[in-house]
């Protein structure tokens, strides 16, 4: 279960006739648009938890991953409500990139120097060695950063084809 202070809200999706729109649905249209960007995905489904202990919620989730890099890249995820005959459908971004944490932790260190961060600066760049030490992306090379970056930027324009986002 994930919960949603951990997550980062891209965009709500409005179907006026949503009476058909189903996490089948959705992984089987994004499915197709991977495929025919070329790039690797994988879908999963998940739960996200909001609210305190007293007004506690739960959505069912879709994710969509990289297969090959289930812990070290971010994830989307799509959450569907209805009202009417509206389908809602809320896409999140989650997880934690290692490469993009490490690389914010050397940019930090090696141009502004720790003296110019306050606390919380230091607490991230400090947070972010060591899971980049520990994932293997404070060496990672710039073709492998890039890789990283150009999937983002084919999954973010499947979206948009998809959504129109």
């Amino acid at each position: 279960m994930l919960k949603e202070k951990d997550l980062t809200n891209l965009q709500q999706i409005r179907f006026p006739d949503g009476d058909t729109v189903s996490f089948e649905g959705l992984e089987s249209i994004l499915a197709d648009a991977a495929e025919n960007a070329g790039i690797p995905v994988a879908f999963g489904r998940n739960q996200i938890q909001s609210g305190s202990l007293l007004t506690k919620t739960v959505a069912d989730c879709l994710t969509l991953y990289h297969p090959d890099h289930t812990k070290d890249y971010n994830y989307y995820l799509f959450t569907i409500s209805r009202q009417g005959k509206y389908a809602f459908v809320e896409v999140w971004s989650g997880g934690s990139s290692t490469i993009a944490a490490a690389q914010f932790a050397k940019k930090n260190l090696l141009d502004m120097g720790m003296g110019n961060l306050d606390a919380f600066g230091k607490g991230q760049v400090v947070g972010s060695l060591i899971r980049g030490v520990t994932g293997g992306g404070f060496f990672a090379s710039k073709s492998k950063q890039r890789e990283e970056e150009n999937w983002y930027t084919i999954v973010n324009d499947i979206l948009n084809d998809v959504f129109g986002i």
